[in-house]
């Protein structure tokens, strides 16, 4: 796997929330080109992250830049917003991908940071498999958020 793209579309906080996601696949992975795609309004979040490639934007409809994402010829897309339009994004794209649901706060701060720290072992895990490494992530160092 060499390239990867991120939906998260909005909000301010939901994007925030994703930038571990970013840090940890790079460090874990650090040939991969991540990608990633939100709103234009949104693209000031991210512009100055380190870890990504290429930020890639929309006002409203996907169609915008279908052709662009199509070119990019992602090897994997990570969902991470879960709803029409990122599924008509994967659709689009035609490439493998995993979709995970908005993790909510609960009644504490540690089970939402429990529930991240899990979602984003899986998603490392599973990018592993897709680069045939055989490694986990059962043994590393806590995720830092």
């Amino acid at each position: 796997m060499k390239k990867i793209l991120i939906i998260r579309f909005s909000s301010i906080g939901d994007i925030v929330l994703t930038t571990p996601v970013i840090r940890c696949i790079k460090e874990q992975k650090p040939e991969i080109e991540i990608h990633y795609l939100t709103k234009k309004s949104f693209k000031g979040i991210l512009e100055h992250n380190p870890y990504l490639s290429k930020i890639h934007t929309i006002e409203k409809d996907i169609n915008e830049i279908a052709r662009e994402l199509k070119e990019e010829n992602f090897d994997y897309v990570i969902d991470l917003h879960n709803n029409l339009r990122s599924l008509q994004t994967k659709r689009i794209i035609g490439k493998p991908s995993s979709s995970f649901k908005k993790l909510n706060f609960k009644n504490s701060n540690n089970k939402f940071e429990k529930k991240l720290k899990q979602k984003l072992f899986l998603l490392i895990d599973l990018i592993k498999k897709r680069t045939n490494t055989n490694t986990t992530t059962k043994n590393k160092t806590p995720i830092q958020i």
